[in-house]
């Protein structure tokens, strides 16, 4: 017979880790604000990064302002309800919150080149 503690592990094993991108606007603010930078803090203490890093570092994307990143086993109704609460805990003003839950990446990179006159 399989024990709770071992059900929960079992079950713990087969939950895929999903990739999510989350978007955050805070209303009546501008993208400088101080709670812009408290947010940013509270994000990457939650485990949310500015970067999505790619096979080498100059493969490396820094995300758009108040853009992120995670990879988590959870689903995207924790990841909402983690971001909201973080954010709600921030900022009063009004927010929009916006939860992707990415199925495939394709990172292409264009280097700069000469414009003919």
């Amino acid at each position: 017979m399989v024990t709770t503690e071992q059900a929960k592990a079992i079950l713990a094993a087969s939950v895929k880790t999903e990739r999510y991108c989350i978007r955050i606007e805070l209303h009546k603010v501008d993208n400088e604000a101080p709670v812009y930078r408290r947010l940013h803090e509270a994000m990457e203490r939650a485990g949310y990064v500015r970067v999505v890093y790619g096979n080498s570092s100059t493969d490396n994307i820094q995300l758009p302002h108040a853009t992120y990143w995670k990879e988590a086993k959870k689903s995207i109704n924790d990841i909402e309800t983690e971001v909201n609460g973080i954010v709600l805990a921030l900022h009063s003003e009004g927010s929009t919150v916006l939860v992707i839950k990415v199925a495939e990446t394709r990172l292409t990179k264009h280097p700069a080149t000469a414009t003919k006159r």
